[in-house]
C-alpha cells in the first residue's frame, strides 16, 4: 500500500491497495479508511467503533488495507468485517479484563493433558492465536467474512477454529451478538463453540460478568448455557463449561479416540482471574 506521508503523521488521505472507482455509496473506501484510521491512531483510551451499511467489497478493501498500514499495526487494534450485517467493527486498545481468557484457557488446557482427557499430541497440534485476522468465504447467507477474534485456537488440519472466545463491555454487547452469528454461521461446520463474556459496570464502580455459551442444535445456532461471574451464585452448585473434544480438538483427535468425552471448564479458575483484572483497573467485582 502506498503512502503519501512520513510514517507517524495523519495525511488526510493515502492510498489504498486498489485502483478501482470509488463506490457510490457513502462513505467511500477511501472515507472509510482515512477516518477509521485517524480514530484508531488518536485514541487513547479503549474504544469500541462500528461502521454499518459497508458493501463486502468495500469492507474487506479497508479491512485489508488497515491490516497493512504500519501505523495501523503499531497500534494493534481489533478488526472485523461482516458481509451478512454489513458491518465494520474496530476495538481500539483493549484492556486486560478484555484478555481473561487466555490464561484461562491455557491453565485448562494444562489440566486437560495432566488428567489425560487429551494427549500431549492432541494438545501440541492446536495453536492458541488471539487477534488473528480470518478471512473466510463460504456458502450460505454469510458469503464472505474477515474477523478478528479475541481468542479462538486452531487445529493445525483445520482453516477456521473449533472454539472461539469473544469478550466485551455492555457497549459492545450488540458487536459480540454479531460476532457470534459470523462465527457460528460462517464457520459452519468447522466453528462449533463460542463463549460471549460479557461485562458491565454498575453502582460504586462494582463489575458484573456472565459468560455465555453458544453451539448449534441441528445446524441452528443455540444459547447452550449462560453462567454468573460476578456477583458469585449464592447456590453450592460448582460452575462448569462441559466442552468435548470433538469440540476442543476439532479435526485433530487422535484414531480411536473417544470424540464425545466431555472435559469440565473451571469457572472458579476463570473467576479468581478475573477478580485480580478487576481490582487492578480500581474496580470491584459485583
Amino acid at each position: 500500500m502506498g503512502s503519501i506521508s512520513k510514517p507517524g503523521e495523519l495525511p488526510p488521505a493515502r492510498l489504498l491497495r486498489s485502483n478501482a472507482p470509488p463506490s457510490t455509496l457513502t462513505p467511500t473506501p477511501q472515507q472509510l479508511f482515512n477516518t477509521v484510521r485517524r480514530a484508531i491512531l488518536e485514541s487513547h483510551k479503549f474504544n469500541d467503533l462500528s461502521f454499518e451499511n459497508i458493501s463486502a467489497d468495500c469492507g474487506q478493501l479497508v479491512t485489508t488495507s488497515l491490516s497493512e498500514d504500519p501505523d495501523v499495526e503499531n497500534a494493534c487494534p481489533r478488526i472485523s468485517y461482516n458481509s451478512h450485517t454489513k458491518t465494520l467493527d474496530i476495538r481500539v486498545m483493549p484492556t486486560l479484563t478484555h484478555d481473561i481468557h487466555q490464561p484461562w484457557i491455557v491453565m485448562e488446557m494444562s489440566r486437560m493433558v495432566s488428567t489425560g482427557f487429551v494427549t500431549q499430541q492432541e494438545s501440541d497440534s492446536v495453536r492458541f492465536l488471539v487477534g488473528t485476522s480470518i478471512l473466510s468465504r463460504v456458502s450460505g447467507p454469510v458469503c464472505r467474512f474477515i474477523e478478528r477474534a479475541r481468542y479462538m485456537h486452531l487445529s493445525e488440519s483445520q482453516s477456521l477454529p473449533s472454539l472461539v472466545i469473544e469478550t466485551g463491555w455492555s457497549e459492545s454487547w450488540p458487536k459480540l451478538g454479531r460476532d457470534k452469528d459470523l462465527w457460528l454461521q460462517g464457520g459452519f461446520p468447522e466453528v462449533q463453540l463460542v463463549l460471549l463474556i460479557k461485562w458491565s459496570k454498575i453502582s460504586s464502580n462494582r463489575v458484573k460478568g456472565t459468560i455465555e455459551i453458544h453451539g448449534r442444535n441441528g445446524g441452528v445456532t443455540q444459547l447452550l448455557q449462560t453462567e454468573a461471574i460476578f456477583p458469585v451464585p449464592t447456590n453450592s452448585t460448582t460452575q462448569s463449561i462441559p466442552i468435548s473434544r470433538e469440540q476442543f480438538l476439532g479435526q485433530n483427535v487422535s484414531a480411536g479416540g473417544n470424540a464425545t468425552q466431555v472435559y469440565q471448564l473451571s469457572m472458579d479458575r476463570f473467576r479468581e482471574l478475573a477478580e485480580e483484572s478487576i481490582r487492578s483497573k480500581g474496580l470491584t467485582p459485583a
